[in-house]
């Protein structure tokens, strides 16, 4: 083919595999896509998410560009008092015809990336990507073809699912973008958290056999360098450290929902002053008092920088659990200890989830891309956000962005047109910590030479104690020497070894089972 008909035919693959954390990535987990990730561009320290980090509203973050009160999808489930109405796209609820109602066009602002490139000409083909399938104001109102998400799947229907994708690219030309979503890690690191018998291995083993198939799929059908592929997820993940670190929201908020106050998974919403006053004074007095892991926020108190107070479809009273703390709005006291003992110590706990402040680095969303577009064989640790994504679509794709809350400052250095700089960043750019220099020459003379002096004597230490001595483990304790996330979680995941159990359902877990999931998953309220 010419250089202009390849020019062309260059599509882009957006891929997310919700809740895989940014340091889960590396040779020993996911030998492909990590050679993959370094022969294009790896954002090493990870993609920061937007506050609430779930899954719909994050979905929707990186495919309009806009924070959760820009497009309005603010949690997995909400309601919305303006309107009377609840939005549940995943039917965690189970409220009859919810789901149909949350694709309605009321629900959404802000442009998706598939409408973005319809409007510039091409076609798109989303698979089960959250509120893919959902109407949007304006022409057109829905991605020209999408397939709307309904199992968790395996590895076979995954690659079905891959074939489907590919097959419909190459069929038509005019396919300039395909967005695929896989539930997974996510389900699993729910299920069984990071160390359970070693599911969350076999399941990020599964996800790298099925992007290697992808992979594999688009160079046999001559797709491949002619295809830019964006592979991230919407959030990181915090394993829960226990059935004592689950606040049972019940136990502190006395009332009836629907007539005292409405929910969503993680907020209240008060239908009188009176009672929201009484609620959240009960609700602080038991965090000062049992010492739990959660920040209870009045809406009107939520940090600016979590961009989540400028709609109504954000609760009154909010709830943020620390890492290693879950809330509940299903549990009590009494059915965690009948189920966990007396103390909270007799059955296992293996559960994770997320929902934290975005700042902190486990709730960081992994993002690799590689393609004719990127650069090659370049890793970078600035810490972009998901709303930048949407833009760098928009420019791969030729397509006039919608406007949005993105930036390019970042995600921009990963293509191949820009070049390379050593500059510090701005100190205003999101997410990225400017270190401060030295720039008075008399100061840097007092700085830097006694530094010197320093470094070499550390050096003339290090080789004595290294080479002369023969002792390379002089400068670490081996008990407590500090790990990157990933390998502190692989390496207790080797270790640990869990009592014998028998596998029951959903409702009746043995003593040594995943006891958490009869009383957290049982209503999905903790799943996305």
């Amino acid at each position: 083919a010419t250089a202009a008909a390849a020019a062309d035919s260059k599509r882009v693959i957006l891929i997310s595999f919700d809740g895989f954390r940014h340091d889960l990535l590396n040779a020993s987990t996911a030998p492909f896509i990590t050679q993959w990730a370094n022969g294009g561009v790896w954002f090493t320290q990870g993609l920061k998410s937007q506050y609430v980090t779930y899954t719909a509203p994050n979905h929707l973050s990186i495919i309009t560009g806009l924070r959760e009160d820009g497009h309005g999808i603010v949690s997995n489930y909400f309601y919305d008092p303006d309107t009377k109405a609840h939005y549940d796209l995943f039917n965690m609820t189970k409220r009859e015809g919810v789901v149909n109602e949350s694709l309605s066009e009321e629900w959404y602002g802000g442009e998706p990336i598939w409408i973005t490139n319809q409007k510039a000409g091409g076609e798109s083909v989303v698979m089960y990507w959250p509120a893919g399938n959902a109407v949007w104001k304006g022409e057109p109102g829905t991605a020209t073809w999408s397939k709307e998400w309904s199992v968790y799947g395996d590895l076979k229907s995954w690659m079905a699912d891959v074939d489907e994708v590919v097959d419909k690219l190459e069929a038509n030309p005019k396919n300039t973008l395909a967005a695929l979503y896989v539930a997974e890690p996510d389900h699993t690191l729910h299920t069984y958290g990071f160390f359970f018998e070693g599911q969350l291995l076999k399941k990020i083993e599964q996800l790298d056999k099925l992007f290697r198939y992808l992979v594999k799929k688009l160079e046999d059908r001559n797709l491949l360098e002619t295809t830019d592929i964006i592979l991230t997820a919407d959030h990181g993940h915090s394993e829960i450290q226990g059935a004592d670190h689950v606040m049972c929201v019940p136990e502190y908020v006395k009332g009836e929902v629907g007539k005292d106050f409405e929910i969503g998974d993680h907020m209240l919403y008060p239908t009188t002053e009176e009672f929201e006053k009484a609620a959240y004074a009960n609700l602080t007095k038991a965090v000062k008092e049992k010492k739990l892991g959660v920040n209870v926020y009045l809406k009107k108190d939520l940090p600016a920088r979590f961009h989540y107070s400028n709609t109504s479809r954000v609760g009154r009273i909010v709830f943020e659990p620390h890492l290693g703390w879950t809330t509940s709005l299903n549990c009590t006291d009494k059915k965690l200890r009948e189920q966990y003992g007396p103390e909270l110590k007799d059955v296992p706990f293996h559960s994770s989830t997320h929902g934290m402040d975005p700042l902190e680095a486990e709730m960081r969303a992994f993002l690799v891309m590689s393609g004719p577009s990127f650069k090659k064989g370049r890793n970078f640790s600035e810490i972009p956000e998901n709303v930048d994504i949407y833009g760098l679509v928009a420019k791969l794709l030729k397509a006039q962005p919608a406007p949005n809350q993105g930036s390019m400052e970042i995600v921009g250095k990963a293509l191949a047109s820009s070049p390379d700089s050593t500059s510090m960043i701005n100190p205003t750019t999101r997410g990225v910590y400017q270190v401060p220099t030295a720039v008075d020459s008399l100061g840097f003379l007092f700085f830097v030479v006694p530094s010197i002096i320093i470094v070499g004597l550390f050096f003339a230490y290090a080789w004595r104690r290294t080479v002369i001595m023969e002792d390379p483990t002089w400068a670490m304790s081996q008990e407590n020497r500090y790990k990157p996330l990933h390998e502190q979680a692989m390496e207790d995941a080797f270790e640990y070894s869990p009592p014998e159990r028998k596998r029951g359902n959903k409702q009746q877990q043995s003593g040594g089972g995943r006891g958490n999931v009869g009383l957290l998953d049982s209503e999905s309220e903790d799943e996305f």
